[in-house]
């Protein structure tokens, strides 16, 4: 009765370690309260070896086999660890159709021990436990490659002899177009650029009244910019008539040399008339009546076409 008490308890104990993982470190307890029936050797696969290295190096995928197993495998690690990163490793373990495959990664260089596991049967009854293994992990070393020899050129003469040849040939070639354009530019005829024909003095000075009379300044009365523009459209035609520079002469200077030119008295003194009040308004403060405006243009229409060839005029 005893017995049969007994067996009951183990047996719940060893299923509440199984269920619970923060409770492996008693796997050594729980593997202790019954003789493993039989030792399982742990069969080692062939790993891949890199560029010939002897040992396994840093992230090296070492393939480990256990051939016939299904059920449950535990760790039991040494005194002080509490899981394998503590001792060096990354465990994966998978289910495959001959039994469980181990792949074991290492996080670090030196002597490392992969502890024994404890391995049990589809009830979870113990079966068994596997011998420690120990592999030396060797550090990944850098390889430096050494850069490649830049042979030096065997000599570095300057090719003037080349450079000399197609400057000559560039030379002649531009000296080609220069000359080639020249003559065809001697073979095409001169144009001749004429002066725009400049109308008749009368016409001109008539055309310049008939534009100050619409302007802004005749309708608002601005006799400052009327009398300006009247005094410099007379000088323009009198100076064209008579083919001298009357734009830059004062009145004195004007008359007397139209008086020089044998113009009549008569008109002489219709111009000094009306220069004279122009000059008046142009200099001084003074401002003419608003009728004054009609008798300036009539008196500057007068004097234009009294000038004129078919009229024969003496100004």
């Amino acid at each position: 009765m005893e017995a049969h008490w007994f067996d009951s308890f183990r047996s719940v104990v060893r299923k509440v370690i199984v269920s619970f993982g923060f409770l492996l470190p008693l796997a050594g307890l729980a593997a202790g309260m019954e003789e493993p029936k039989q030792l399982l050797d742990l069969k080692e696969i062939p790993w891949v070896k890199h560029d010939g290295d002897k040992h396994p190096i840093l992230g090296d995928q070492i393939v480990l086999g256990l051939d016939g197993v299904s059920g449950q495998i535990e760790l039991a690690p040494p005194k002080g660890s509490s899981d394998l990163l503590d001792l060096g490793w990354v465990l994966e373990i998978h289910a495959e159709s001959k039994g469980k495959e181990i792949i074991l990664i290492p996080t670090q260089s030196g002597k490392l021990s992969l502890p024994l596991l404890l391995v049990r049967s589809d009830s979870g009854d113990l079966i068994g436990r596997t011998q420690p293994l120990e592999w030396d992990i060797a550090a990944v070393e850098k390889k430096t490659e050494d850069p490649p020899d830049l042979a030096l050129p065997a000599s570095l003469v300057f090719p003037w002899k080349r450079i000399l040849l197609w400057s000559l040939a560039g030379l002649s070639l531009l000296v080609g177009i220069i000359y080639a354009a020249w003559r065809i530019r001697r073979k095409l005829p001169e144009v001749v650029e004429l002066p725009m024909p400049q109308p008749p003095a009368e016409l001109e000075a008539q055309q310049a009244l008939k534009a100050l009379e619409a302007s802004q300044s005749y309708q608002r009365l601005d006799w400052k910019r009327i009398a300006h523009r009247l005094s410099e459209i007379l000088k323009k035609f009198l100076g064209r008539r008579h083919e001298f520079d009357a734009l830059e002469s004062t009145t004195a200077e004007l008359i007397n040399t139209l008086r020089n030119f044998g113009i009549e008295e008569s008109s002489l003194q219709d111009l000094i008339v009306l220069f004279e009040e122009l000059d008046r308004i142009k200099f001084t403060d003074w401002t003419p009546e608003a009728e004054a405006a009609l008798r300036y243009m009539g008196a500057a229409r007068k004097i234009t076409a009294r000038t004129s060839p078919q009229n024969g005029g003496g100004a």
